[in-house]
């Protein structure tokens, strides 16, 4: 989310980066954007147990439940609900790179729009 934060960011995108968190409330400025300007973005749970699992190697932990596949499955699904409730534009980044994901964000934007300079994402952790 960060570098994507940062490519956007270099090529004139006003973007924040807000991490969803199930059971945590969402603040209200979240919702006081443009909302056709917020993008979802979500990856596999498997793929983020492999993100989340190399993460926590590097503070020497195993066997955590921000790392448990059925805690990571309820917090996406949760994730992909939340979304749908808000109508943003949903982007799929398990294999998608930064400039691929970013090139997307662009055109939907874009087709929105025309060439608008300001665009705010939000994903989960």
């Amino acid at each position: 989310k960060t570098p994507l934060a940062f490519y956007l960011s270099q090529r004139g995108f006003k973007v924040a980066n807000y991490p969803l968190v199930p059971e945590e409330d969402v603040p209200k400025e979240l919702f006081e954007l443009d909302q056709g300007k917020c993008f979802a973005l979500f990856i596999s749970p498997e793929r983020l147990q492999a993100i989340r699992v190399e993460r926590m190697k590097q503070f020497n932990r195993t066997n955590t439940r921000y790392a448990a596949i059925d805690n990571i499955k309820k917090e996406v699904s949760w994730i992909k609900n939340f979304y749908l409730r808000q109508g943003w534009a949903m982007i799929d980044t398990t294999d998608a790179g930064v400039v691929e994901t970013a090139s997307r964000i662009i055109e939907i934007l874009d087709r929105r729009k025309g060439d608008s300079l300001a665009a705010s994402f939000v994903s989960e952790g």
